[in-house]
């Protein structure tokens, strides 16, 4: 999975925004909020940014890892 750096930035962006719409559809009273929901989309928006940044730091590489 690590070879592929546009899906894990992808999956990355999907979890990013499922961890910010679902406090935002609690706020709006859409949702009933309850912690196992607070603490899921909590633990969306952290695993969301740390497979996105996985994946761009895979993606661009560092400058010496090539020669």
């Amino acid at each position: 999975m690590l070879n592929e750096p546009r899906k894990l930035i992808v999956i990355g962006a999907v979890l990013l925004l499922i961890g910010w719409i679902v406090p935002l559809l609690i706020v709006l009273q859409m949702i009933a909020p309850t912690f196992l929901l607070g603490f899921m989309s909590y633990g969306a928006s952290v695993v969301g940014l740390a497979l996105g940044l996985i994946g761009i730091f895979t993606h661009f590489g560092t400058p010496g890892a090539r020669r």
